[in-house]
């Protein structure tokens, strides 16, 4: 996703990318959700739409500083979910870290700093500084996500998000002047990047994301999406943007053990989180 997103930005401002990808989402999603959207009560399309708002947050501050970023670096930033999600969640009273957890967030931390920080040389400028916002705004929507994943349909949930985050980046980027003057001059890579961000990153990411925190403990959740860390970098290193020594395959090897630590710890507290679900009741 990094990868492919980067050069996107090489040609499409990072709003109207944001845009353009979400309401691509929102376009395939609308038909199916139609009914659910309908039904949804007013409470829940309220608390729905808070948690696009941070998704927008989220979405500019990580675009804004990937055009700036090297894929690896931006990757690395944002994987420090494994560490701000499980400390919020544990703060806000939506779980607890106990040394098993603990073990596999510091293993998780371990990796990541030995993959992205000890290898190559990567590209930052200014605009780096906005992803660890971008982090801890992730880090509130998975915490939003995993209250609302029990009580809205993942499609419906996954609908509302694009919507506002596509609106209002509409709204922004066209008010900048944002867009491409030729829209139509863009190459067919260039506009195949922007639909499959708009179909596997946006709708795809935030469909399976959805779906996984009905079964995952927030504080787990952090930890097992650290692994994209490890797909961008790999992905980066295949297209030829990073190098790989034995040093990062270290650091991999740091990460899938504290992954699959946090994996089995995770199977332990799952009967907390399907009695969560009951309180709750059914998605509407």
């Amino acid at each position: 996703m990094y990868s492919i997103t980067k050069y996107a930005l090489e040609f499409v401002h990072p709003l109207a990318l944001v845009s353009t990808q979400n309401l691509l989402a929102l376009a395939v999603l609308l038909p199916f959700t139609l009914p659910a959207l309908r039904r949804l009560p007013r409470h829940l399309l309220l608390k729905s739409g808070g948690m696009g708002l941070v998704a927008t947050g989220a979405s500019i501050c990580l675009f804004v500083g990937l055009d700036g970023t090297s894929p690896g670096l931006s990757a690395f930033i944002i994987a420090q979910l494994s560490i701000a999600t499980p400390l919020l969640a544990a703060l806000l009273g939506q779980g607890s870290i106990d040394r098993r957890l603990g073990a596999s967030i510091l293993l998780v931390a371990s990796g990541m700093a030995i993959v992205f920080l000890l290898g190559e040389p990567t590209a930052y400028s200014r605009s780096t500084l906005v992803l660890p916002l971008a982090t801890l705004f992730l880090s509130i929507h998975m915490l939003a996500v995993n209250r609302l994943t029990h009580q809205v349909q993942a499609l419906a949930l996954v609908a509302i998000q694009t919507l506002v985050t596509g609106t209002l980046t509409l709204i922004l980027s066209t008010t900048l002047g944002l867009w491409p003057e030729d829209p139509t001059g863009l190459s067919g890579w260039v506009l195949l990047a922007v639909v499959y961000g708009g179909l596997v990153a946006t709708l795809g990411g935030f469909l399976l994301q959805t779906l996984g925190q009905r079964r995952t403990p927030v504080t787990h959740a952090g930890v097992f999406i650290s692994l994209e860390g490890v797909i961008a970098l790999t992905v980066s290193v295949a297209v030829g943007l990073e190098s790989l020594g034995t040093r990062r395959l270290a650091g991999f090897a740091l990460i899938l053990t504290g992954t699959l630590l946090a994996q089995l710890d995770a199977g332990r507290v799952q009967k907390d989180v399907e009695a969560s679900r009951a309180e709750l009741g059914p998605p509407v």
